[in-house]
C-alpha cells in the first residue's frame, strides 16, 4: 500500500513539475545589457535606461507571447502601441517585431536582454 502510495505521489510531483515548466507568464524583472537596463514591473510598467539616463517610461501588457508597449518617448513622434513577440529562454528574454512604427523602440528591443535579476 505504501508502495501505491508512494508512486501516486511522485506522478503528482512530475505533473506538478511539468505545468510549471510549461507556464508562459512574463517573467518581471531587472534586464540587463551592455549599455542597456530594461526593469519590468508586476504592475504593467516599465523603465528604459541607456548608458545611465532615464530613455522613457511606459507601460506594457501581455497577452500568451506577445507584449504590447505604450510609452512616452514614441507617443509623440509615432503612433503608440507597439506589439512583438516574446521569448525568455536561458535566461535571455528576446523580442521579435509583430507591428510598432516607433524606429527607436524598434531598435531598443531588437537584441535580447538578460535577466530578470
Amino acid at each position: 500500500m505504501k508502495k501505491i502510495l508512494w508512486t501516486i505521489a511522485c506522478f503528482m510531483l512530475i505533473a506538478i513539475a511539468l505545468n510549471a515548466c510549461s507556464n508562459k507568464e512574463f517573467p518581471t524583472g531587472k534586464y540587463t545589457r551592455p549599455g542597456s537596463v530594461v526593469e519590468y514591473r508586476d504592475d504593467g510598467t516599465y523603465t528604459y535606461w541607456n548608458d545611465g539616463e532615464l530613455v522613457t517610461e511606459g507601460t506594457y501588457t501581455v497577452q500568451g507571447d506577445e507584449i504590447q508597449f505604450t510609452d512616452d518617448y514614441c507617443a509623440e513622434a509615432y503612433a503608440n502601441p507597439g506589439t512583438y513577440k516574446w521569448q525568455h529562454k536561458d535566461g535571455k528574454l528576446s523580442l521579435e517585431l509583430i507591428e510598432d512604427l516607433c524606429a527607436g523602440r524598434r531598435i531598443a528591443v531588437s537584441d535580447p536582454v538578460f535577466g530578470p535579476k
